[in-house]
């Protein structure tokens, strides 16, 4: 790059999604994570979650997209589906598939103002019911994106590849068993169960869990065996071939917007098994630097 030129500062977060972490975040630990955070200063702040644009797409082949939009569009298609009045920005994000960044601004209203909209009880029920959510693009999302000035957060989800061209189930799990991936999760997540127990702050969970030795593990185990000729093939070969589709994917979105908006400081939140493939995706753009999320996290 040119010497007076600045690149794209790019911090991704690997987390355990929030749903999962019991005892649930509590706020004063959830306010020490955004505070850590902000010292990034990011002007966006991208989240796991299908886009309006994607969600419009899959509802065109309800046969092959039916069990994702299930699993992870089902709230942004019911909130939908009573958004029939009203022209408020809130409303219009909710028609659009776009639930999170109706409760961005839904969060940021006085009860007078939300009143004042008139909107229909079963929308407020909807939007009142997102903002209690404990997944992590509205836990930490939201005061993340309020913390620091950002008007919209940015979902760059994308399953259009792994509903595709996913492989047979039965066969894959028959591999993992084989190779003893299936043990290797017990044990895992019975150590991260009690490390979620035992955790001092969340930001020290996360320290762990982004940890290059943790996710160099996850990369070997989870992922490199299905390249193992002793696996059944193609099945495992293609199931880690979606899986990097869908983060190059994600990868394509999170540099879309970035073109699209002229960001420069982007915070994104993610699974944690994501963090290591897109930071190599989106390091190979020229324009771009990664910032080690590690050292945020160890500077609170």
């Amino acid at each position: 790059m040119p010497t007076n030129s600045v690149p794209v500062s790019i911090a991704v977060l690997g987390v355990d999604h929030f749903k999962r972490i019991e005892p649930p975040p509590t706020g004063d630990e959830v306010s020490e994570l955004v505070e850590t955070l902000a010292a990034f200063e990011p002007d966006a702040v991208a989240i796991e979650r299908l886009s309006g644009v994607s969600i419009v797409s899959m509802l065109g082949d309800r046969q092959r997209y039916d069990e994702a939009l299930d699993s992870f569009a089902s709230d942004m298609l019911a909130a939908a589906a009573v958004a029939n009045e009203g022209d408020h920005e809130v409303v219009k994000r909710v028609a659009a598939y776009d639930l999170n960044n109706a409760l961005l601004i839904w969060s940021s209203m006085e009860d007078g103002a939300k009143a004042a909209l008139g909107l229909p009880r079963e929308l407020v029920q909807v939007l009142d019911g997102g903002l209690a959510s404990r997944r992590e693009d509205v836990v930490l999302g939201i005061p993340l994106a309020k913390r620091c000035g950002v008007d919209e957060l940015w979902p760059i989800d994308d399953f259009t590849d792994e509903y595709r061209i996913e492989p047979v189930g039965e066969e894959l799990m028959a591999g993992y068993r084989a190779f003893g991936v299936d043990r290797w999760a017990e044990q895992l997540h019975a150590g991260m169960n009690e490390l979620k127990a035992s955790r001092r702050s969340l930001v020290e969970y996360l320290a762990h869990i982004n940890e290059p030795e943790m996710l160099a593990d996850d990369v070997r185990i989870e992922w490199e065996i299905l390249l193992d000729e002793g696996f059944p093939q193609p099945t495992g070969r293609v199931r880690l071939g979606v899986w990097q589709l869908r983060n190059l994917a994600m990868a394509t979105n999170i540099y879309r917007r970035i073109v699209e908006s002229g960001k420069r400081r982007v915070l994104v939140i993610v699974g944690a098994s994501h963090r290591p493939f897109l930071e190599k995706y989106l390091a190979q753009m020229i324009d771009v630097e990664i910032e080690n999320v590690c050292d945020l996290l160890a500077a609170h």
